[in-house]
């Protein structure tokens, strides 16, 4: 019996329910690889993708509607494949998705431009108003904001540490603070996108984006966010 078949049976039996399918998860011999608020993910040896079960997470089934429009984005995660929650049953309004295995961003370097990208522009990229904003001003304003930030975070290290050298270093990154934001042009994009889809649908949602919620593709080193809205 595999997973889709497993889940259709606990439809029809009052008495299977969410940790049944976690269970039966085990048996199979997938193991617990992380969890969050509303959902636990599994994976498995030699298998390049994981599963993740959630639960009373409307948030995520609108990220993952998001997904299965957009394959073609980089920074978005691939489905190989989905069962959606029965939200007609109360006990049974759980969903199921194998989603592509990436790896977690913390295990990367912190003094890398990758997990600057994460820690400098995440609170600004969803506290920049889209609206009827075309990409190109979205990504000024964005750039802006994180600029302003980022100089005047690294201006006040600057002064406490009063070396010449320290001082020469940051201001280098700074300069290339210009050619980082260029090079990632792609994610403000998904991000637009995301955005975009979601004021189409009608759909509110606050912006979760810490650093958890961003893995990194291995095959090509690409930043992914995968769980970027919540309510």
């Amino acid at each position: 019996m595999n997973f889709r078949q497993f889940y259709e049976q606990t439809t029809d039996n009052q008495d299977n329910d969410y940790e049944d399918f976690l269970h039966y998860l085990e048996t199979k011999g997938w193991v617990w690889a992380g969890e969050g608020a509303f959902g636990i993910v599994y994976k498995k040896p030699n298998k390049n993708y994981v599963i993740k079960v959630y639960k009373d997470d409307e948030a995520y089934d609108n990220f993952l509607n998001f997904i299965e429009r957009n394959q073609n984005d980089p920074h978005i995660p691939k489905i190989k494949r989905r069962i959606l929650p029965l939200a007609n049953n109360q006990s049974k309004n759980y969903g199921i998705v194998a989603i592509e295995q990436l790896d977690d961003l913390i295990t990367y370097n912190k003094s890398d431009w990758t997990w600057q990208l994460v820690q400098q522009f995440q609170i600004q990229l969803y506290n920049s108003n889209i609206g009827n904003l075309s990409f190109d001003k979205y990504l000024e304003i964005v750039v802006e904001k994180v600029r302003k930030r980022y100089e005047n975070d690294l201006e006040a290290e600057i002064k406490q540490l009063k070396n010449s050298v320290i001082m020469s270093r940051y201001r280098q990154k700074l300069r290339l603070l210009d050619y980082f934001v260029e090079s990632n042009i792609e994610i403000f994009k998904t991000f637009y996108r995301l955005r975009k889809f979601l004021e189409k649908n009608n759909k509110t949602h606050t912006y979760d984006l810490h650093s958890g919620n961003f893995m990194i593709r291995p095959s090509t080193g690409e930043i992914v966010v995968t769980d970027p809205i919540a309510f």
